[in-house]
């Protein structure tokens, strides 16, 4: 009976620890590419994926995130092919690739980042002053 009982708390752990976590920050660093010109692109993102939800650099505001999964946080994806507008939003968990592009077609406006992300120590989000 004992012999059990440690067996389970031991894969238990085993478990636990081999869970992601759910809060973490991303550093983020690549290319930003526009109509006009691409340029270096770097930013900070705090996220709590338990909670739904992240912020970027100065974290003014936090987002919802869309959807997470074992291979994706996906921020956000809305396509919108009869309004000629596209946004897509996400960092690959497997390779720490990132994508925030927004096309609109009637406005002629293209915006493009691409980077490559790596894990640091939570930072936490702004306190709520009410």
């Amino acid at each position: 009976m004992v012999r059990v009982a440690a067996f389970t708390a031991a894969l238990a752990l085993a478990g636990a620890a081999q869970a992601a976590p759910t809060q973490f920050d991303l550093i983020c660093a690549g290319t930003l590419e526009t109509m006009e010109k691409t340029e270096p692109y770097s930013t900070r993102y705090r996220i709590d994926t338990a909670a739904g939800r992240f912020c970027r650099d100065a974290c003014d505001s936090a987002g919802k995130i869309q959807q997470t999964t074992a291979d994706m946080i996906t921020f956000t994806k809305e396509i919108d092919d009869a309004a000629g507008r596209t946004r897509l939003h996400y960092i690959s968990r497997h390779t720490g690739d990132l994508v925030d592009t927004t096309i609109d077609q009637r406005l002629r406006f293209m915006s493009n980042a691409k980077g490559s992300c790596k894990p640091a120590p939570f930072s936490g989000f702004p306190k709520a002053k009410f």
